[in-house]
């Protein structure tokens, strides 16, 4: 399986909308603004499918001085176990370095620590809450 970088606004864009929304803001509650989607313009988007349908998905924010915060990760629940969040850490990671940026970060939540643990992520400061849900600050140098 492939990971592509997916624009904004277009028909994979939304699909990978609607697996973040079922993955990450259905479960809490929660749903996108059109306003909150407006701004994800200025954001990388990836995806990993098969066929038309999203199995995996991320959004990067760049930052200044080389940092890229990661957000919005997301693995469709048949798919999960399947190891297509590190193929897709590992890709997005790549992609990154080359275009010289040397730290990754994000908040993780606090289901997800040792996935990000596995992958080389480390833990920065105390536990705290987004969402209603206890997360951490983990980043990676690449």
């Amino acid at each position: 399986m492939k990971v592509q970088l997916v624009l904004h606004d277009s028909k994979d864009y939304w699909s990978l909308v609607k697996l973040r929304s079922e993955i990450l803001r259905k479960p809490l509650g929660l749903e996108f603004s059109k306003e909150e989607l407006a701004l994800e313009n200025k954001q990388l988007h990836f995806g990993i499918f098969e066929g038309e349908d999203p199995l995996a998905c991320m959004s990067l924010v760049l930052e200044n001085q080389g940092e890229v915060k990661m957000r919005q990760v997301a693995v469709a629940q048949a798919a999960q176990g399947k190891a297509l969040g590190s193929l897709l850490l590992k890709e997005v990671e790549a992609f990154i370095k080359e275009k010289a940026y040397t730290v990754i970060h994000c908040h993780a939540r606090a289901s997800a620590i040792n996935f990000y643990l596995k992958n080389g992520y480390q833990i920065r400061g105390e536990e705290f809450t987004e969402v209603g849900l206890a997360h951490y600050y983990m980043w990676k140098m690449l």
